[in-house]
């Protein structure tokens, strides 16, 4: 499918759903924290308890449903987690509150849903987004990256609509499964660059969104506001996470980059472990209670 025109790009905003437009509803934050470098056994041993009091917290968070996800890097320096706000106060109160935050530098970043992103592209593109997702997932099958039960499964799952599914919250954590992060960057495009081709480029992003539909290997997508980027939780490893990626028809246009990351159990279990090979006692934590 190609679309051309003979107007330079127009004002997205005028063409989006009105109801989009007054729905802005909960907001959704990435918050990347990383703890700062610590010398001695001393300061080691007292980050690795702030960590705990810090997955205490999360969890409390999770439970209370204001946060879709939060995991760990290997090492537990870093923190990944998905935060859902009313307004920017209140994530900015949820944050300090963190018995962690003094002790880490953070990246906030407002994200939307795929969703968000299909309807605002398949608006400024013109394109009925189910019948051109019905097409999509033809092709993804036909090249063999999606199996007929796949396709029958997904479409089962769209019910009303494909931007409605792409649109949903996240699943619960697996406390025992294998996650990934993706960030996803598209590689820019000169000023010289023919709408046609930028069309082309787009039509080339959206087909790409059937991958999100895989609930086998994708978690949640996420995409940061007024930026040409996308952030995947994947559930597998870092080679199945590369086909995954890999087989999708926007990569050659991106840079992407993957972090494995820890559930809270793996990351509560390895930071106990890392306190008594320190041989300090452990201190009663709820999140030890629950995974120990």
């Amino acid at each position: 499918m190609r679309l051309v025109t003979s107007q330079p790009r127009e004002n997205v905003i005028e063409r989006l759903p009105q109801a989009l437009v007054e729905d802005a509803g909960m907001m959704h934050f990435f918050v990347k924290s990383v703890e700062t470098p610590s010398m001695s056994h001393f300061d080691i041993a007292a980050m690795l308890q702030h960590r705990l009091l810090a997955l205490d917290h999360l969890s409390s968070l999770y439970a209370d449903k204001k946060l879709g996800f939060f995991f760990r890097s290997p090492d537990g320096a870093t923190s990944y987690e998905l935060h859902r706000a009313d307004d920017l106060l209140e994530l900015d109160a949820r944050l300090k509150a963190n018995p962690q935050w003094p002790y880490c530098s953070h990246e906030v970043v407002p994200v939307t849903k795929t969703g968000d992103m299909v309807r605002e592209l398949t608006s400024y593109l013109k394109i009925d987004a189910n019948l051109f997702f019905e097409e999509a997932l033809g092709r993804y099958q036909a090249r063999g990256i999606l199996t007929a039960d796949h396709t029958d499964e997904i479409k089962k799952r769209a019910g009303s609509g494909y931007v409605e599914l792409m649109s949903a919250d996240e699943e619960p954590m697996d406390e025992n499964g294998v996650y990934t992060v993706v960030a996803k960057a598209s590689k820019g495009t000169s000023a010289s660059v023919p709408v046609e081709q930028l069309q082309e480029m787009w039509m080339r992003a959206l087909r790409s969104q059937v991958a999100h539909l895989n609930s086998d290997i994708e978690f949640i997508d996420y995409n940061p506001v007024g930026r040409s980027e996308g952030l995947l939780i994947g559930k597998g490893d870092l080679d199945v996470l590369k086909k995954h990626i890999e087989s999708t028809e926007i990569y050659p246009d991106t840079v992407v980059s993957y972090y494995p990351v820890h559930t809270r159990s793996v990351a509560a279990r390895a930071t106990a472990s890392r306190l008594l090979s320190l041989q300090r006692d452990l201190p009663k934590f709820k999140i030890l209670d629950q995974f120990l």
